[in-house]
């Protein structure tokens, strides 16, 4: 079973959540950012979210979602 971690995080994240990877030396674990236009258009976040992490399974050991309420 793979070892590694994905994060799928939201495009508007992208900056922090890469520089948490990087101050932390979090050599395991992948980032994967969803269009930041996608807030724009809300209704669309869940089913994006679903196909990243159906594209990636298999491949991870686990799969985080690095998204918010920007409500």
């Amino acid at each position: 079973m793979p070892r590694k971690q994905l994060v799928i995080a939201c495009g508007a994240l992208a900056h922090e959540v890469a520089a948490l990877r990087r101050m932390n030396g979090w050599a395991t674990m992948d980032v994967a950012c969803l269009p930041p236009e996608l807030h724009n258009r809300p209704e669309k976040i869940a089913p994006a979210v679903r196909a990243k992490i159906r594209e990636n399974r298999g491949l991870y050991a686990s799969i985080f979602v690095a998204y918010g309420d920007c409500g």
